[in-house]
């Protein structure tokens, strides 16, 4: 009972100091705008993604068969701990989906149970070479080289150049652009624009103002120390004197980035 309370009362004060920093920045870490949505998943984009994503990024190619493999052998030896674990990780897929969809990190979550479901496929593997009439030296060598080629085809994926936060080509090119034009003491302030996917991809911490974002609510972002301004060009009017003087850094089909000479009076 203790424990229970202990992490109740551990998530209630994160989910706190989360909303406390939502209200100054406007970066919500999913609490509200990270979850169901039927027509994502419902759509075939949602499901190809998520697959190949467990594939190549979070368990790798031999690990998804090994997983699968566990899988069937646990329904067959009657252990429903296992499937059941693996269907409260497809009901969070459902329920978290577009933050599944968006972010490859959350599939991480799968990782406990996948972890069993692979030493399960692992053991089936060895089993059934055992039918089959291996000798134990031969099933060893199955189990060792299982092992093997599951480390290799993680840990190269793991120690590539990869982030765990994917940003898409065209906002990839703008981060590329802006990025040599940005100073340390740079903070960043997104309007009309609610992803932080730029802002991770440059590593300048900022504020993302909530649509639709008003002059004065800039204003303040900028008195408070923002320094650039990022948000759609087809919203640029809408700062009026704010962006009088203002540089621009780089434009896309999504964002332009112009930097302020001075903070807003």
């Amino acid at each position: 009972m203790f424990a229970l309370a202990a992490s109740v009362a551990c998530a209630a004060l994160w989910y706190a100091h989360a909303h406390t920093l939502y209200s100054a920045t406007g970066l919500s870490f999913g609490l509200s705008d990270k979850t169901f949505d039927p027509s994502l998943v419902f759509s075939t984009r949602f499901p190809l993604r998520i697959a190949r994503r467990l594939l190549r990024d979070v368990i790798g190619p031999v690990g998804l068969v090994l997983l699968v493999w566990g899988a069937v052998a646990a329904v067959r030896r009657r252990r429903w701990a296992e499937p059941a674990g693996l269907l409260a990780f497809a009901v969070y897929l459902v329920a978290v989906a577009r933050g599944n969809y968006h972010h490859d990190y959350y599939q991480l979550a799968i990782l406990p149970i996948g972890a069993v479901l692979v030493a399960l496929g692992v053991i089936a593997a060895v089993e059934e070479a055992s039918r089959r009439g291996w000798r134990v030296a031969r099933r060893q060598s199955l189990a060792a080289a299982l092992l093997w080629l599951l480390a290799i085809t993680t840990a190269v994926r793991s120690l590539s150049a990869h982030s765990w936060y994917e940003v898409e080509a065209g906002r990839l090119a703008l981060c590329q652009a802006i990025a040599p034009q940005i100073e340390p003491r740079d903070r960043l302030l997104f309007v009309n624009y609610p992803s932080p996917d730029v802002m991770f991809c440059v590593d300048r911490p900022g504020w993302i103002l909530d649509w639709p974002a008003r002059a004065p609510e800039v204003q303040q972002a900028a008195r408070d120390g923002a320094s650039i301004v990022l948000l759609p060009p087809s919203d640029a009017a809408q700062l009026g004197r704010l962006l009088d003087g203002a540089r621009l850094l780089a434009t896309s089909s999504e964002l332009s980035a112009y930097r302020l000479n001075h903070p807003a009076p």
